[in-house]
């Protein structure tokens, strides 16, 4: 069966092969991450990075999945899935 679902991003998440990321949010301070799943399928490990604006980006490739601002815009993340 097909659902969104919410996750606490982590730098590792396990959820269904084959989710699809839908948006990252702030919600009461923490940073969540939505994903359309299907709960048929096995389980992987699927790995996050967050980047400051002004930081250092990592050399790996990687997806951009969103930005988040949290506390009220003093603190910006840009985050992106590892490929």
């Amino acid at each position: 069966m097909k659902i969104i679902y919410k996750y606490e991003l982590k730098s590792m998440i396990s959820m269904p092969s084959g989710a699809e990321i839908l948006c990252v949010k702030e919600q009461r301070g923490a940073c969540m991450l939505y994903a359309l799943i299907d709960t048929e399928n096995p389980p992987e490990i699927r790995k996050f990075s967050n980047v400051v604006t002004g930081g250092p980006m990592s050399k790996l490739e990687v997806k951009y999945i969103g930005t988040v601002m949290m506390f009220g815009g003093s603190y910006v993340q840009h985050i992106f899935e590892l490929l």
